[in-house]
């Protein structure tokens, strides 16, 4: 008969929020969870015998706007050999206090919005450097979808996926030199659409989640990043999409 699966418990401590292991991301060295609520990346390194070493937390960098936040930070992530990238994402509503020392959230037209990604080495006893990857040329939210492989990552920027605002485009950023290499939108357009809140990148086949919320289906576009096949469309057909899982 066929042997079961073996599997380690890694529980979450006492410090650690109800939102951890709300992104992971594993590879033959390393496993990465994320806390976003926490506003950290919990890191275990396999050890000799198979099992997994907890790590110092990776946090955001001291003065960013996603620190500032205080959650957000490991909202998506993935790992690409000794490469760690990682999603912050975050919508908050300023809190205020009236003349009664009462405090209460502003209006919904006041969020304010977070978004950054950051790339790491990992490496053995080394001390773990965060560096941000600028999105240049854009002003577009980023942070809740990525998608490494290789020396590439694939980021769904644009959308604001709590209020389920339209539009979306992919990034596709080069992770050496933090240059954009292409930029992909939907073949089709709809008024009402999401393009990007999910998306999955194997070597140079992209696959990007599609949402039309007119006609209430949803759906995935995979493309060839080298361009000699167009687009094809893979139709959901039960209602709206869920994740796509990373290459």
């Amino acid at each position: 008969g066929s042997s079961s699966p073996s599997y380690t418990c890694l529980a979450s401590d006492p410090d650690d929020s109800v939102a951890f292991g709300y992104a992971l991301a594993v590879s033959e060295d390393y496993l990465a969870v994320g806390d976003p609520v926490a506003n950290r990346v919990v890191l275990y390194q396999r050890d000799a015998r198979g099992g997994w070493t907890r790590l110092p937390e990776i946090l955001p960098p001291v003065g960013s706007s996603i620190a500032e936040a205080g959650a957000g930070f490991g909202y998506a992530l993935d790992l690409e050999k000794e490469i760690l990238v990682i999603g912050a994402y975050q919508v908050s509503r300023p809190v205020r206090k009236n003349p009664q020392g009462v405090y209460s959230s502003s209006n919904s037209d006041e969020l304010q919005y977070f978004g950054a990604i950051y790339s790491a080495l990992l490496e053995p006893k080394v001390a773990i450097e965060l560096q941000e990857i600028p999105i240049r040329k854009t002003d577009l939210l980023v942070g809740y979808a990525l998608s490494a492989s290789g020396n590439k990552v694939a980021i769904g920027t644009g959308l604001n996926i709590y209020s389920g605002e339209s539009g979306g485009k992919v990034l596709i950023i080069d992770l050496t030199t933090n240059q954009i290499l292409d930029v992909i939108e939907a073949p089709t357009s709809q008024s009402q659409s999401s393009f990007g809140g999910s998306v999955g990148l194997y070597n140079e086949t992209l696959a990007v989640e599609y949402i039309d919320y007119i006609k209430q289906e949803a759906g995935v576009w995979v493309f060839d990043l080298n361009h000699t096949k167009p687009p094809h469309w893979i139709n959901g057909k039960n209602g709206l999409a869920g994740s796509i899982a990373q290459g």
